[in-house]
């Protein structure tokens, strides 16, 4: 009995022994912590567990090694897309023709209490052998602060070659035409209007359209459109009965307007939307008409993007990661990684060239 008792002892001693060796990792400050890898479900850092945005270089994250099917790095760093645009994007290009239409000038009226009815103008791109027997799916494609319905497709006053417009030169066009050509994306027209009533006054202006063009979209352009083209719709009517066949997407201002005017009150028209280098102004605002009157209505896909080096507004970077956080932790059905994404284009600012990699990335994910 003395030697069992003994060896207990013992054991009680060893063991405490090995328990007062052992000592604690000292926890990490995430301030202090260089991130040098993290999980690659979780995006937490092995070192300090801090949640860390994937870091992609190319289609792989620096972190993990996840994959990716985006085009992170800006396109014009991109030898091999750039020298496929270069020499025309495809052979199969498609068209682009200018249309007109009217609509009642809700920004007019927001400046000046004037009821007035104007005439507009919009470009629209059509697919390579495009059949008025055959349906369409249509993306509508806005412009930024400052620009007008031309500057999507390089129509009047821009100019695809004019250096004082992009340093890359103008590929919308020949984007489209690659897309489409290679089986990347779907046959689709693209509209490019203006947010503008007055573009001479597009400051006063500026106040208003975020919140007003959903109304003009979806009260002028879009019947007119229907009427116009060959869509899966004749009739708003039947583009509510037919959304995921249509698409808005839009940068810096137009993004913004993406929050205001589409998931706002415009979600019965469209499945698919772009939000391109702009954040909401309230977030909030945008989550209670998701969660409330536009409830019954699914986001098919939702692309949201910046250029990491983006800080117009003072720090658009930060504030576009904050509006897609806060409207995934807010509504339900938006689910990160499935049918939305938070993509940095790394080494881009707040340049055409950002929003063209957006483009190229965004296209194939829509009307799927």
């Amino acid at each position: 009995m003395k030697r069992i008792l003994c060896i207990c002892l013992c054991l009680v001693c060893l063991l405490s022994g090995f328990t007062a060796c052992k000592t604690e990792p000292e926890p990490v400050n995430p301030d202090n912590c260089k991130h040098e890898k993290h999980d690659p479900e979780t995006t937490r850092c092995l070192v300090c567990n801090r949640r860390i945005d994937h870091h992609y270089v190319g289609d792989t994250c620096t972190l993990c090694g996840k994959k990716t099917e985006f085009l992170w790095d800006c396109i014009k760093r991109n030898t091999e897309v750039m020298d496929i645009l270069k020499s025309g994007g495809h052979e199969n290009k498609g068209t682009v023709e200018r249309m007109t239409y009217e609509t009642f000038a809700f920004n007019i009226q927001s400046l000046t209490g004037e009821e007035k009815m104007i005439e507009k103008e919009a470009f629209v791109y059509l697919p390579y052998g495009y059949d008025p027997q055959k349906s369409y799916n249509v993306l509508f494609l806005l412009h930024g602060s400052t620009d007008q319905a031309g500057y999507w497709l390089a129509q009047e006053p821009y100019h695809a070659d004019d250096s004082t417009y992009v340093s890359t030169g103008n590929y919308t066009k020949e984007m489209l035409d690659y897309l489409i050509g290679t089986g990347k994306a779907g046959p689709c027209i693209v509209v490019t209007p203006s947010l503008y009533n007055d573009h001479d006054n597009y400051k006063e202006e500026n106040k208003y359209v975020a919140a007003n063009f959903g109304h003009e979209l979806t009260e002028y352009l879009l019947p007119a459109v229907v009427e116009r083209y060959s869509t899966y719709a004749k009739t708003t009517d039947e583009v509510i009965a037919q959304r995921e066949h249509f698409a808005y997407a839009g940068l810096s201002l137009g993004s913004m307007t993406s929050f205001t005017s589409i998931m706002t009150y415009c979600l019965p028209y469209f499945a698919y939307i772009g939000s391109f280098s702009g954040p909401a102004t309230d977030v909030d605002a945008v989550i209670e008409a998701l969660n409330g009157p536009e409830k019954d209505y699914s986001i098919a896909y939702w692309y949201c993007a910046i250029g990491d080096q983006d800080k117009t507004g003072g720090d658009f970077y930060g504030d576009v990661h904050k509006t897609y956080k806060k409207l995934v932790a807010g509504v339900d059905r938006l689910t990160d990684g499935q049918n939305c994404d938070m993509v940095d284009v790394y080494g881009a600012n707040h340049t055409y060239e950002c929003w063209l990699t957006c483009l190229y990335n965004a296209l194939p994910k829509f009307f799927r």
